[in-house]
């Protein structure tokens, strides 16, 4: 429900592997930072994984309507990397810890 109305939204069944290991693989980072902030492999590999489901997307062609829960999604997992790395979107030049 969204505004107290029933909306019908759909992940689409082949995107669902792909936005499970982002969720995780995001978790993991968020969990890393506890531990050694300066260690960009979980950064980098929830990265990658973001990127997973962007290609998937590509790839399924699926009408934009529904692809839009998994495009927001997408969003709030980049708004989250972008937050553990203020400035990684806007001033890295492709390094791998860019997010995408």
């Amino acid at each position: 429900m969204i505004w107290g109305k029933p909306i019908p939204l759909e992940l689409p069944p082949e995107l669902r592997p792909v936005l499970s290991d982002a969720l995780h693989a995001v978790a993991e980072t968020l969990r890393a930072t506890d531990g050694d902030p300066h260690d960009s492999a979980p950064f980098d590999a929830a990265v990658a994984a973001v990127g997973a489901i962007l290609h998937g997307m590509q790839e399924l062609g699926a009408e934009a309507t529904s692809l839009s829960p998994t495009a927001a999604i997408v969003i709030d997992l980049k708004r989250i990397l972008v937050a553990l790395r203020p400035g990684t979107e806007r001033d890295s030049k492709g390094s791998p810890s860019t997010v995408v």
